[in-house]
């Protein structure tokens, strides 16, 4: 095969394209040119078109990972300049560096060798599901990552630094043995999800300000402590799991629009739970089994909230309204010391478990008849809880008993209603007010005892009361002492009245006088201060009504005239003006207004104005003679508007003043439409049309598409709805209304994956193995490490993975792989032609388990089986080919020298 190959390529086109010498000459010339051939063969080097370096790093891997035992090791170790062709390895379109290493589920046992940091052009790195131990290499000068999955292997050590990663968009190592913190996220701008879960971390959360990209993160089922930092910044946060570990506090969660699951559950966490508010998008809160205290926060911006679970803590107060979370699907708030009554639950398809907890039975049998259903069905919901009792604070008139609420006497803190559970104690501090102490012994109905100021009430067995009465001290006479002012020049009225006592209204315009009266029985001092320089204050005054006069008061030089105009009000005229030396005037006929002038001022003095009625028309206002759509409102420009009569056309009259004429007003109604506008409050479907116009007092109707996995569960506005079907029908409309629908989830949506594809270029014929995931779409990436958990955290997460089958298809076959309880399959293909095939994995549903169903796409490229033993020239060394030459060449001289 190797003679044919060489000689259909060198010797029979050398024969063509040369001349034909004859006899010995012939002979002499091919044997020189193959020994020229040779020579050239001989000192030619073989071509890599990778460096040397990165070969050296696969080749590296190949020894440290057992590649002698891989699943898959096609082409591996071939000669320098097929890399690019080794099973998992892809190049640049030059193929002059390695930029994909693709080797998960290959069997790779053993470590990856440090090396491996020198392939600063790779973009993926995906070893999952091997058995990889030792520590993880330096990736800090891999600049150009994107993807890393190091994920199910037996990884030790501590995370790697991933400073510099700028354009990383994935990383896991999910399921190892890693200890330590979590690396900075900061400066990784484009990171999307961080998954470490699984592992034996036992530090803290690595900074994570700066990730602004950040959608899914999780540190599940590790050994975590400390603080749980503050998300405030990742406002693009989906997920957030950092369950089953000991972390201690969890942060602010304020600005988080698109966060959707919160997994904080089986912890140590303290403190209180973080404000909910701002959260529309939030549908998993799971915080249970930790030590948190305080209340809950108000949960009214939950609107699509589902999993809200609480149980095991130590959270007291009462339970806020549920009011209009109506996707509510789960409610778990037992084994805590809430208090008082629930409020109505939000819904009556939704579970709950209440109690254990000190709640009592609402007053409203409504209310306790639907958290029985909602709790049981058949037994009241508050069995297992032990009640709760009202501790009422009141302050006290010493005299009368009458309560005292403006804290004049003295005060008792907390002054509002405590509920307490059975056997409960509360602190109050009663405060007397200055001049006042605290009556003892304390008028209490609560058993407990005192000290100092601090009465403590319990333990609780039934309802009480606690009152606080302050009693007056008695105090010795203090006489009044004038202030700093007394007895000063001043420009200006004084203000430092007094020193002591208390002061009276301060009289005269300069000079002034004063007193300060003592309390206690003690003396009044009489005060006084003198005016500096000659101002004179002018006082404006209005005798009766109809108008003002503006300045009320001015202070105006010795000799010089003040200015002060009237305004009479609508339908009056000036009529006089007196005081102050002003010269009589000519009583005005209109409302405009009059500047009147003072004779020369040289002491304090009154101006006095009075004002008469004039008559004043009325006259009607710009809607009238026009046709309205709606009632008029421009009813008069002068007068009095009387009340619209009629409901279209409308009359009114606009009266005028003081004997004015009446004017009679009119105007008539164009025909009436209402605009009906059709939303949804959330997500889940869509609402047509959007809008609509309506006829006066006619219905409208609304057309509902739930989206797959979603129904109608309800409708508001438009004066209420009826629903048949997904058919919505509003009121009678009167006036522009909005009618809003609410879809709420049927079931669970899944994802499915093609997880690998080997070879990943297969040929005709070829058995190609093809790996599945199909995996709840809340938890995704996560769910593989949940079978390595406690029970009692796994029953606290909703179950994700479903089970069935995925029939894969495409390129003239299938075939079909069951689902392990990891939501993993696989099967196997044989295509029966070449070409690029779309394969498509199809997950049916469950409906048993409530899932729906997803299918996903791959493209696979499939080429011809070999067909001629001369497609490919066998490799051979340069001492090999030399050899090769020289036979070839002889065997040619000899067919020479013969003819």
């Amino acid at each position: 095969m190797l003679l044919q190959w060489f000689s259909s390529r060198f010797l029979r086109a050398g024969s063509i394209a040369a001349p034909r010498p004859s006899g010995a000459r012939r002979g002499a010339a091919v044997l020189s040119l193959g020994f020229a051939v040779a020579g050239l063969a001989a000192s030619a080097p073989a071509r890599a078109d990778i460096p040397a370096g990165e070969r050296q790093v696969l080749v590296d891997l190949y020894a440290s990972a057992g590649g002698a035992n891989w699943s898959n090791k096609t082409n591996w170790l071939g000669a320098a300049g097929t890399e690019c062709t080794w099973n998992g390895v892809t190049c640049d379109a030059g193929k002059t560096h390695v930029t994909v290493l693709k080797l998960n589920f290959n069997n790779l046992i053993g470590t990856v060798p440090s090396s491996l940091a020198t392939l600063s052009e790779l973009t993926q790195l995906n070893l999952r599901q091997n058995e990889l131990s030792g520590s993880i290499p330096a990736l800090a000068g891999m600049t150009k990552l994107v993807n890393v999955d190091l994920s199910s292997n037996k990884f030790t050590g501590t995370l790697p630094s991933l400073t510099g990663l700028s354009g990383l968009v994935e990383f896991r190592v999910q399921g190892g043995q890693l200890t330590g913190s979590t690396p900075a996220l900061t400066g990784l701008t484009k990171l999307r999800y961080f998954y470490v879960n699984g592992n034996k971390l036992d530090g803290q959360i690595g900074a994570l300000a700066g990730a602004v990209a950040l959608e899914e993160f999780s540190v599940y089922n590790n050994q975590m402590s400390g603080a749980i930092p503050d998300l405030t910044g990742l406002t693009a946060l989906k997920l957030f799991d950092a369950s089953v570990n000991q972390f201690s506090s969890i942060g602010a969660l304020n600005g988080l629009a698109n966060l959707e699951t919160v997994v904080v559950a089986y912890n140590q966490l303290s403190g209180s739970i973080p404000s909910l508010q701002g959260l529309g998008k939030l549908r998993n809160f799971y915080v249970n089994d930790n030590q948190l205290t305080g209340s809950i926060p108000p949960l009214g911006d939950l609107v699509n909230i589902e999993q809200f679970y609480l149980s095991h803590n130590k959270i007291g107060g009462q339970i806020p309204s549920l009011a209009g979370l109506v996707k509510m699907r789960a409610f778990w708030v037992y084994d805590n010391l809430l208090v008082g009554s629930p409020p109505a639950p939000p819904n009556q398809t939704m579970a709950a478990i209440l109690c254990p907890n000190p709640l009592r039975n609402s007053p409203e049998a409504a209310i306790n008849q639907a958290w029985d259903n909602v709790v049981t069905g058949n037994q009241p919901w508050s069995d297992g809880c032990t009640g709760s009792f009202d501790v009422t604070p009141t302050v006290r008139d010493a005299a009368s008993g009458d309560p005292i609420t403006d804290g004049s006497t003295g005060t008792i803190t907390p002054n509002t209603t405590q509920i307490l559970p059975l056997n409960g104690s509360v602190q109050f501090t009663l405060t007397p007010a200055q001049g006042y102490h605290l009556r003892t012994p304390i008028d209490s109905s609560c058993p407990g005892n005192r000290n100092g100021n601090v009465f403590t009430a319990g333990p609780v067995t039934d309802y009480c009361y606690v009152n606080a009465v302050f009693v007056k001290d008695a105090v010795p006479p203090v006489d009044g002492v004038c202030g700093s002012d007394h007895g000063k020049t001043l420009s200006v009225p004084p203000t430092n009245l007094c020193s002591a006592g208390s002061a009276s209204a301060v009289a005269g315009n300069g000079p002034w006088i004063w007193s300060c009266a003592g309390s206690g029985g003690g003396a009044t001092a009489q005060c006084s201060a003198e005016k500096a320089g000659r101002n004179w204050t002018v006082t404006a005054v209005v005798s009766g009504s109809g108008g003002i006069a503006a300045p009320t008061t001015q202070s105006v030089a010795d000799g010089a005239v003040a200015r002060v105009t009237a305004t009479p009000d609508r339908g009056y005229a000036l009529k006089s003006a007196v005081g102050c030396g002003v010269s009589a005037i000519v009583p005005g006929t209109t409302s405009a207004p009059v500047e009147v002038t003072t004779a020369a001022v040289t002491a304090d003095c009154t101006v006095t104005f009075t004002f008469t009625a004039i008559p004043l028309d009325g006259v009607c206002g710009s809607d009238n003679g026009k046709t309205l759509t709606a009632p008029p409102t421009h009813l008069c420009s002068a007068g009095d508007a009387s009340g619209i009569e009629g409901t279209g056309p409308w009359t009114w009259s606009c009266s005028g003043l003081h004997a004015g004429s009446t004017a009679q007003c009119s105007a008539q109604k164009a025909a009436q439409t209402w605009t009906v506008t059709a939303g949804v409050n959330g997500s889940g479907g869509t609402a047509a049309p959007a809008t609509q116009s309506v006829a006066d007092g006619a219905r409208a109707t609304v057309s509902a598409a739930p989206d797959p996995g979603y129904a109608l569960a309800g409708a508001v506005g438009c004066g209420g709805a009826a629903i048949s079907g997904n058919t919505v029908t509003t009121a009678a409309v009167t006036a522009d209304c909005t009618l809003t629908l609410i879809f709420a989830p049927a079931a669970h949506a899944t994802t499915t994956q093609f997880m690998n594809v080997a070879p990943s270029a297969p040929r005709v014929g070829d058995s190609v193995a093809v790996s599945v995931r199909v995996s709840d779409a809340v938890f995704a990436g996560a769910i593989e490490s949940i079978a390595g958990t406690t029970a009692a955290a796994r029953d606290a997460r909703p179950a994700a993975i479903p089970a069935g089958t995925v029939t894969v298809s495409g390129g003239g076959t299938s075939c079909i792989a069951a689902l392990d309880v990891a939501g993993n399959g696989q099967c196997s293909l044989h295509f029966p032609m070449a070409g690029v095939h779309q394969l498509q994995a199809t997950y049916p549903g469950s409906t048993t388990q409530g899932h729906l169903p997803s299918s996903a796409v791959y493209a696979v490229t499939v080429v011809d089986a070999p067909t001629s033993p001369l497609a490919q020239a066998p490799l051979l060394d340069h001492k090999g080919l030399s050899l090769l030459v020289l036979l070839l060449c002889g065997g040619a001289l000899w067919r020479h020298a013969r003819r």
